[in-house]
Protein backbone atom coordinates (compact mmCIF):
# COMPACT_ATOMS: atom_id res chain seq x y z
CA UNK A 1 0.00 0.00 0.00
CA UNK A 2 2.77 2.36 0.66
CA UNK A 3 4.18 1.80 -2.59
CA UNK A 4 0.83 2.43 -4.29
CA UNK A 5 0.28 5.27 -1.97
CA UNK A 6 3.84 6.55 -3.25
CA UNK A 7 3.26 6.24 -6.79
CA UNK A 8 -0.23 8.13 -6.34
CA UNK A 9 1.75 10.90 -4.81
CA UNK A 10 3.88 11.06 -7.49
CA UNK A 11 1.47 11.32 -9.90
CA UNK A 12 -0.58 14.07 -8.70
CA UNK A 13 2.63 16.23 -8.05
CA UNK A 14 3.44 15.19 -12.18
CA UNK A 15 -0.36 16.55 -13.08
CA UNK A 16 0.27 19.85 -10.84
CA UNK A 17 4.12 20.28 -12.40
CA UNK A 18 2.63 19.41 -15.75
CA UNK A 19 -0.54 22.25 -15.35
CA UNK A 20 1.56 24.78 -14.38
CA UNK A 21 4.37 24.08 -17.20
CA UNK A 22 1.21 24.34 -19.51
CA UNK A 23 0.28 27.77 -18.34
CA UNK A 24 3.29 29.26 -18.81
CA UNK A 25 3.08 28.12 -22.26
CA UNK A 26 -0.60 29.23 -22.90
CA UNK A 27 0.87 32.80 -21.38
CA UNK A 28 3.93 33.40 -23.71
CA UNK A 29 1.62 31.83 -26.70
CA UNK A 30 -1.54 34.54 -26.16
CA UNK A 31 1.20 37.50 -25.37
CA UNK A 32 2.79 36.47 -28.65
CA UNK A 33 -0.65 36.75 -30.39
CA UNK A 34 -1.27 40.01 -28.72
CA UNK A 35 1.53 41.99 -29.89
CA UNK A 36 3.84 41.68 -32.98
CA UNK A 37 1.06 40.07 -35.13
CA UNK A 38 1.01 42.84 -37.78
CA UNK A 39 -0.72 39.92 -40.38
CA UNK A 40 -2.17 37.07 -40.16
CA UNK A 41 0.63 35.21 -41.44
CA UNK A 42 2.68 35.82 -38.02
CA UNK A 43 -0.50 34.37 -35.88
CA UNK A 44 0.08 30.55 -37.13
CA UNK A 45 1.24 27.83 -35.24
CA UNK A 46 4.32 27.97 -37.32
CA UNK A 47 5.04 31.54 -37.02
CA UNK A 48 4.43 31.83 -33.28
CA UNK A 49 6.69 28.59 -32.28
CA UNK A 50 9.29 30.43 -34.11
CA UNK A 51 8.65 33.61 -32.45
CA UNK A 52 8.84 31.81 -29.32
CA UNK A 53 11.58 29.40 -29.90
CA UNK A 54 9.59 26.24 -29.00
CA UNK A 55 8.56 23.22 -31.13
CA UNK A 56 5.60 23.65 -33.39
CA UNK A 57 3.96 20.61 -32.16
CA UNK A 58 3.86 22.06 -28.57
CA UNK A 59 2.70 25.58 -29.49
CA UNK A 60 -0.10 23.26 -32.30
CA UNK A 61 -1.42 21.42 -28.90
CA UNK A 62 -1.86 24.33 -26.64
CA UNK A 63 -3.31 26.85 -29.20
CA UNK A 64 -5.51 24.12 -30.16
CA UNK A 65 -6.61 23.54 -26.32
CA UNK A 66 -7.26 27.44 -26.15
CA UNK A 67 -8.89 27.08 -28.84
CA UNK A 68 -11.65 24.49 -27.67
CA UNK A 69 -11.82 26.23 -24.35
CA UNK A 70 -13.16 29.80 -26.14
CA UNK A 71 -9.97 31.63 -25.74
CA UNK A 72 -8.51 31.63 -28.85
CA UNK A 73 -10.42 31.11 -32.42
CA UNK A 74 -8.82 29.97 -35.28
CA UNK A 75 -9.96 31.67 -38.74
CA UNK A 76 -9.22 29.37 -42.38
CA UNK A 77 -8.01 31.54 -44.87
CA UNK A 78 -6.85 28.40 -47.05
CA UNK A 79 -2.81 29.05 -47.29
CA UNK A 80 -2.77 29.28 -43.91
CA UNK A 81 -4.87 29.83 -40.42
CA UNK A 82 -4.36 32.38 -37.93
CA UNK A 83 -5.47 32.63 -34.54
CA UNK A 84 -6.25 35.31 -32.46
CA UNK A 85 -7.76 36.29 -29.03
CA UNK A 86 -11.29 35.58 -28.66
CA UNK A 87 -11.16 36.32 -24.47
CA UNK A 88 -8.24 37.81 -22.45
CA UNK A 89 -10.71 37.60 -19.73
CA UNK A 90 -11.16 34.08 -19.68
CA UNK A 91 -7.88 33.69 -19.94
CA UNK A 92 -7.24 35.96 -16.86
CA UNK A 93 -9.73 34.05 -14.93
CA UNK A 94 -8.61 30.64 -15.80
CA UNK A 95 -4.95 31.97 -14.56
CA UNK A 96 -3.21 31.35 -18.08
CA UNK A 97 -2.18 34.79 -18.52
CA UNK A 98 -0.35 37.32 -16.13
CA UNK A 99 0.74 40.73 -16.34
CA UNK A 100 2.73 43.48 -14.99
CA UNK A 101 0.98 47.09 -15.34
CA UNK A 102 4.54 47.70 -17.14
CA UNK A 103 4.25 44.68 -19.26
CA UNK A 104 0.38 45.35 -20.09
CA UNK A 105 1.31 48.43 -21.24
CA UNK A 106 4.06 47.63 -23.65
CA UNK A 107 1.92 44.62 -25.02
CA UNK A 108 -1.07 47.35 -25.58
CA UNK A 109 1.02 49.89 -26.88
CA UNK A 110 -0.21 51.20 -30.46
CA UNK A 111 1.64 49.97 -33.31
CA UNK A 112 3.65 52.35 -35.95
CA UNK A 113 5.80 51.11 -38.49
CA UNK A 114 7.35 53.18 -41.59
CA UNK A 115 7.59 52.50 -45.14
CA UNK A 116 7.29 48.82 -44.64
CA UNK A 117 4.27 47.60 -47.16
CA UNK A 118 1.21 46.94 -45.66
CA UNK A 119 -0.60 44.84 -47.97
CA UNK A 120 -0.54 41.96 -45.56
CA UNK A 121 -1.01 43.52 -42.25
CA UNK A 122 -4.54 43.34 -40.46
CA UNK A 123 -4.60 45.66 -38.04
CA UNK A 124 -7.83 46.60 -36.61
CA UNK A 125 -7.45 49.38 -36.99
CA UNK A 126 -4.77 50.30 -39.25
CA UNK A 127 -4.18 53.62 -40.71
CA UNK A 128 -1.36 55.01 -42.83
CA UNK A 129 -0.29 58.60 -44.23
CA UNK A 130 2.33 60.74 -45.07
CA UNK A 131 3.49 63.05 -42.50
CA UNK A 132 5.70 65.44 -43.22
CA UNK A 133 7.78 63.45 -46.03
CA UNK A 134 7.30 60.31 -44.17
CA UNK A 135 5.08 57.62 -44.36
CA UNK A 136 3.66 56.80 -41.03
CA UNK A 137 1.29 53.45 -40.17
CA UNK A 138 -0.56 52.65 -36.95
CA UNK A 139 -2.20 50.51 -36.13
CA UNK A 140 -3.96 47.91 -33.26
CA UNK A 141 -3.67 43.77 -33.97
CA UNK A 142 -7.19 41.82 -33.98
CA UNK A 143 -5.80 40.44 -30.25
CA UNK A 144 -4.84 43.69 -29.16
CA UNK A 145 -8.24 45.36 -30.10
CA UNK A 146 -10.38 42.25 -28.91
CA UNK A 147 -8.70 41.81 -25.84
CA UNK A 148 -9.16 45.81 -24.84
CA UNK A 149 -12.65 45.43 -25.96
CA UNK A 150 -13.18 42.45 -23.61
CA UNK A 151 -11.38 44.14 -20.62
CA UNK A 152 -13.41 47.89 -20.76
CA UNK A 153 -16.67 46.01 -21.32
CA UNK A 154 -16.22 43.62 -18.18
CA UNK A 155 -15.29 46.96 -16.60
CA UNK A 156 -18.52 48.49 -17.53
CA UNK A 157 -20.45 45.38 -15.64
CA UNK A 158 -19.49 46.58 -12.56
CA UNK A 159 -20.65 50.43 -13.49
CA UNK A 160 -23.08 52.67 -12.93
CA UNK A 161 -26.78 52.25 -14.46
CA UNK A 162 -26.62 53.82 -18.40
CA UNK A 163 -29.03 56.77 -17.48
CA UNK A 164 -29.22 57.24 -21.09
CA UNK A 165 -30.72 54.37 -22.32
CA UNK A 166 -32.91 53.88 -19.45
CA UNK A 167 -35.01 57.77 -20.05
CA UNK A 168 -34.79 57.07 -23.94
CA UNK A 169 -36.59 53.84 -23.12
CA UNK A 170 -39.05 55.63 -21.23
CA UNK A 171 -39.50 58.12 -24.08
CA UNK A 172 -39.73 55.43 -27.35
CA UNK A 173 -40.30 52.47 -24.98
CA UNK A 174 -38.11 49.35 -24.09
CA UNK A 175 -39.07 47.27 -27.55
CA UNK A 176 -38.80 49.90 -29.61
CA UNK A 177 -35.60 50.91 -28.67
CA UNK A 178 -34.73 47.98 -28.80
CA UNK A 179 -35.51 47.41 -32.47
CA UNK A 180 -33.48 50.99 -33.23
CA UNK A 181 -30.12 49.63 -31.70
CA UNK A 182 -31.24 46.26 -33.81
CA UNK A 183 -30.62 48.14 -36.60
CA UNK A 184 -26.77 49.39 -36.02
CA UNK A 185 -25.85 47.48 -39.51
CA UNK A 186 -28.10 50.03 -41.10
CA UNK A 187 -26.36 52.56 -38.94
CA UNK A 188 -23.18 51.12 -40.30
CA UNK A 189 -24.11 51.74 -44.16
CA UNK A 190 -24.72 55.23 -43.07
CA UNK A 191 -21.70 56.10 -41.38
CA UNK A 192 -20.02 53.94 -44.47
CA UNK A 193 -21.71 56.42 -46.96
CA UNK A 194 -20.89 59.97 -45.30
CA UNK A 195 -16.88 58.28 -44.39
CA UNK A 196 -16.48 58.12 -48.40
CA UNK A 197 -16.41 61.73 -48.10
CA UNK A 198 -14.60 62.76 -45.27
CA UNK A 199 -11.10 60.91 -44.17
CA UNK A 200 -11.83 61.65 -39.98
CA UNK A 201 -14.16 58.78 -38.78
CA UNK A 202 -17.88 59.25 -38.17
CA UNK A 203 -17.26 58.58 -34.48
CA UNK A 204 -15.15 61.89 -34.20
CA UNK A 205 -17.03 64.31 -36.44
CA UNK A 206 -20.72 64.86 -35.43
CA UNK A 207 -23.17 64.75 -38.29
CA UNK A 208 -24.58 68.54 -37.88
CA UNK A 209 -25.48 70.63 -41.19
CA UNK A 210 -22.92 73.50 -39.47
CA UNK A 211 -19.99 70.89 -41.14
CA UNK A 212 -21.12 71.42 -44.88
CA UNK A 213 -21.25 74.94 -45.35
CA UNK A 214 -18.63 75.81 -48.26
CA UNK A 215 -18.42 79.43 -45.78
CA UNK A 216 -17.01 77.27 -43.01
CA UNK A 217 -13.83 78.54 -41.63
CA UNK A 218 -10.66 76.90 -40.98
CA UNK A 219 -10.89 77.99 -37.02
CA UNK A 220 -14.93 76.92 -37.21
CA UNK A 221 -14.26 73.76 -38.29
CA UNK A 222 -11.12 73.37 -35.69
CA UNK A 223 -13.82 74.40 -33.21
CA UNK A 224 -16.11 71.80 -33.94
CA UNK A 225 -13.56 69.10 -34.00
CA UNK A 226 -11.84 69.63 -30.94
CA UNK A 227 -15.18 70.26 -29.11
CA UNK A 228 -16.40 66.74 -30.15
CA UNK A 229 -13.15 64.84 -29.43
CA UNK A 230 -13.46 67.25 -25.89
CA UNK A 231 -17.10 65.84 -25.39
CA UNK A 232 -15.92 62.35 -25.62
CA UNK A 233 -13.15 62.67 -23.43
CA UNK A 234 -15.32 64.55 -20.66
CA UNK A 235 -17.40 61.37 -21.29
CA UNK A 236 -14.66 58.73 -20.29
CA UNK A 237 -13.09 60.99 -17.78
CA UNK A 238 -16.91 61.15 -15.77
CA UNK A 239 -17.07 57.25 -15.88
CA UNK A 240 -13.17 56.92 -14.91
CA UNK A 241 -13.31 59.28 -11.64
CA UNK A 242 -16.33 58.00 -10.18
CA UNK A 243 -14.67 54.66 -9.84
CA UNK A 244 -11.76 56.15 -9.10
CA UNK A 245 -13.86 58.15 -6.08
CA UNK A 246 -15.35 54.81 -4.84
CA UNK A 247 -12.03 52.87 -4.48
CA UNK A 248 -10.60 55.41 -2.96
CA UNK A 249 -13.51 55.68 -0.49
CA UNK A 250 -13.97 51.94 0.34
CA UNK A 251 -10.83 50.76 -0.87
CA UNK A 252 -9.94 49.62 -4.35
CA UNK A 253 -9.25 45.48 -3.03
CA UNK A 254 -12.85 45.54 -0.90
CA UNK A 255 -14.85 47.41 -3.83
CA UNK A 256 -13.95 45.02 -6.04
CA UNK A 257 -14.31 42.01 -3.97
CA UNK A 258 -17.70 42.74 -3.11
CA UNK A 259 -18.91 43.95 -6.91
CA UNK A 260 -17.21 40.33 -7.83
CA UNK A 261 -19.36 38.96 -5.30
CA UNK A 262 -22.24 41.21 -6.73
CA UNK A 263 -22.43 39.69 -10.01
CA UNK A 264 -20.78 36.70 -9.51
CA UNK A 265 -18.24 37.57 -12.39
CA UNK A 266 -14.21 38.48 -11.78
CA UNK A 267 -13.17 42.31 -12.10
CA UNK A 268 -9.56 41.24 -12.94
CA UNK A 269 -7.47 44.26 -12.48
CA UNK A 270 -6.20 44.79 -16.03
CA UNK A 271 -10.09 46.03 -16.53
CA UNK A 272 -8.81 48.84 -14.63
CA UNK A 273 -5.59 48.97 -16.66
CA UNK A 274 -7.03 49.38 -19.73
CA UNK A 275 -9.30 52.12 -18.31
CA UNK A 276 -6.37 53.77 -17.31
CA UNK A 277 -4.63 53.18 -20.86
CA UNK A 278 -7.61 54.36 -22.66
CA UNK A 279 -7.79 57.80 -20.62
CA UNK A 280 -3.87 58.27 -21.60
CA UNK A 281 -4.58 57.40 -25.08
CA UNK A 282 -7.39 59.99 -24.56
CA UNK A 283 -5.09 62.45 -23.48
CA UNK A 284 -2.63 62.15 -26.06
CA UNK A 285 -5.01 62.62 -28.77
CA UNK A 286 -6.83 65.50 -26.89
CA UNK A 287 -3.35 67.43 -26.83
CA UNK A 288 -3.19 67.12 -30.59
CA UNK A 289 -6.65 67.91 -31.25
CA UNK A 290 -6.70 71.17 -28.64
CA UNK A 291 -9.04 70.47 -26.07
CA UNK A 292 -8.53 72.16 -22.82
CA UNK A 293 -5.45 71.58 -21.34
CA UNK A 294 -7.17 71.19 -17.69
CA UNK A 295 -8.94 68.36 -19.89
CA UNK A 296 -6.03 66.78 -20.33
CA UNK A 297 -4.19 67.08 -17.44
CA UNK A 298 -7.48 65.26 -15.52
CA UNK A 299 -7.21 62.25 -17.64
CA UNK A 300 -3.61 62.23 -16.70
CA UNK A 301 -4.20 62.43 -13.00
CA UNK A 302 -7.43 60.09 -13.23
CA UNK A 303 -5.01 57.50 -15.33
CA UNK A 304 -2.36 57.70 -12.95
CA UNK A 305 -4.77 57.28 -9.94
CA UNK A 306 -6.42 54.29 -11.45
CA UNK A 307 -2.73 52.34 -11.77
CA UNK A 308 -1.73 53.55 -8.34
CA UNK A 309 -5.23 51.75 -7.16
CA UNK A 310 -4.56 48.65 -8.35
CA UNK A 311 -0.86 48.45 -8.05
CA UNK A 312 -1.56 49.07 -4.08
CA UNK A 313 -3.54 45.98 -4.22
CA UNK A 314 -0.99 44.01 -5.85
CA UNK A 315 1.21 44.89 -3.52
CA UNK A 316 -1.44 44.39 -0.21
CA UNK A 317 -1.79 40.58 -1.69
CA UNK A 318 2.18 39.58 -3.14
CA UNK A 319 2.41 36.16 -1.42
CA UNK A 320 -1.24 35.78 -0.53
CA UNK A 321 -3.69 33.54 -2.50
CA UNK A 322 -5.91 35.71 -4.90
CA UNK A 323 -9.79 34.79 -3.86
CA UNK A 324 -11.45 33.55 -7.25
CA UNK A 325 -15.04 33.73 -8.34
CA UNK A 326 -16.20 31.92 -11.14
CA UNK A 327 -18.31 33.46 -13.18
CA UNK A 328 -21.63 31.84 -15.04
CA UNK A 329 -21.71 30.75 -18.31
CA UNK A 330 -23.80 33.40 -20.08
Amino acid sequence: MSTMGGLAEEYERTLGRLKEIRGHLADHVIKALIKGALGPGDCTELAVSQRLGMPRSTVRKVMQELASEGILEVEDLVIFKPYKVKSLVEALEKGYVFFTRKEFEEIFSVGEIGSESSSGFWGEPFVGDEVRGKLVQRYLSPSQRSSIRGLLRRFHEFGREDTLWKRLAESYGEDELKEIWLMYPEQVVLNEAIESYRRLSTEWIPIIGEMEPPDLTPDQAREIFSKTVARKLSSALKMAEGFAKDAEKEGYQQLTERLSKEKNKTFPKESVWAVALSLRYGSELGRKAGVPEDLTTRLDEVSSRLGSLSEAQNTARKGKPSPRVTAKKQ
